[in-house]
């Protein structure tokens, strides 16, 4: 079936209704993907939330709130399948990052996709993302950036880790990046460890 946006879930975490939010993001979840459900319906309403809050219509403590209950949402649908992994992969933001949300929905994507994932949240130091790296063996790290000025410090990071560890591939996120772009980049440097 085709999903689209529900102006109902929008209106729920603006006014910190959870339960409705929960009630309707439910109904809506009936066999559909999770990461479907992240690109099509938590995204938007938060795209709007977020622009409200730029042109002061909304607070910072409404739009965190809203931040947190589609946190909330999506932690409740996002499982380890059981099964052989298809990789091993580190999820976090750039240092300074503190939207620690699409970092969550990269994590429930491929999750989804049946990788193994390691979801550090936050604002983590460099040494912290490449010390578990190395600890798990993860072949991805994907970083997480929600602003444009986070952008450039994922590009930086990414850098970092790369020469830290030995052999992860780095994907940085930017604001707009879809989660099927992220599974196919995920998919492709499986592809090139395994021709390496």
């Amino acid at each position: 079936r085709e999903l689209e946006e529900d102006p109902a879930i929008r209106c729920a975490i603006m006014t910190g209704d959870e339960t409705l939010a929960r009630h309707v993001f439910d109904r809506l979840a009936r066999g559909v993907p999770l990461t479907d459900l992240c690109e099509r319906i938590i995204a938007p309403a938060l795209q709007r939330v977020g622009d409200d809050w730029a042109s002061g219509a909304v607070s910072i403590g409404a739009e965190h709130r809203a931040s947190a209950i589609c946190e909330r949402l999506i932690a409740a649908r996002t499982h380890q399948p059981q099964g052989r992994p298809r990789g091993i992969a580190v999820v976090t933001t750039p240092p300074g990052e503190r939207h620690g949300l699409p970092a969550l929905m990269a994590t429930a994507c491929l999750r989804e996709d049946r990788w193994l994932v390691h979801h550090l949240a936050a604002d983590l130091p460099v040494s912290e993302v490449t010390d578990l790296v190395s600890e798990t063996g993860a072949s991805l790290v994907v970083l997480s950036a929600a602003t444009s000025e986070a952008v450039q410090r994922a590009a930086e990071e990414a850098d970092a880790i790369t020469q830290d560890s030995a052999g992860p591939r780095v994907l940085a996120g930017r604001p707009g990046d879809s989660l099927g772009q992220l599974r196919q980049q995920a998919r492709a440097s499986l592809a090139r460890s395994a021709e390496g």
